[in-house]
């Protein structure tokens, strides 16, 4: 399997992004930000994660145009993350916020639990496609 340029670029950026959002998400409170900031650079994660997120869709489609494309890492830590941002900004009511947090949840359990099932699958089919050495 040859991966192109543009693959690993695309990698590249989704992690960054992600390690990024994750962190601003979990020490973006501290006084190390003034508050005016913290909400514009909210803003620009989201973006950026909605950009990447895009790219990757079309990626994927291009490639599996099944519905299993919503399961994958990298588009379901992404989408996680798009959802995060708007709760940790405090603009999502109270009620919507929790069926939100609820629903990504589920969501996340789905996923995880789907990719665990597809490398142990992979991984069957390798054990039992492998040529005995001499």
């Amino acid at each position: 399997m040859k991966f192109s340029t543009k693959t690993n670029i695309m990698k590249i950026c989704t992690r960054l992004s992600t390690a990024f959002t994750v962190w601003y998400l979990m020490f973006g409170n501290s006084y190390t930000i003034l508050s005016k900031n913290q909400s514009i650079i909210l803003v620009i994660l989201f973006v950026l994660d909605a950009i990447i997120l895009r790219y990757l869709f079309n990626d994927r489609m291009k490639e599996n145009k099944s519905k299993e494309v919503f399961l994958q890492t990298d588009i379901f830590v992404l989408i996680s993350l798009i959802v995060l941002i708007p709760l940790h900004l405090g603009i999502v009511h109270p009620i919507i916020g929790a069926v939100l947090s609820g629903s990504l949840i589920i969501y996340q359990a789905i996923a995880i639990t789907h990719n665990i099932k597809e490398r142990r699958k992979k991984k069957k089919q390798k054990k039992s496609g492998a040529i005995p050495s001499v």
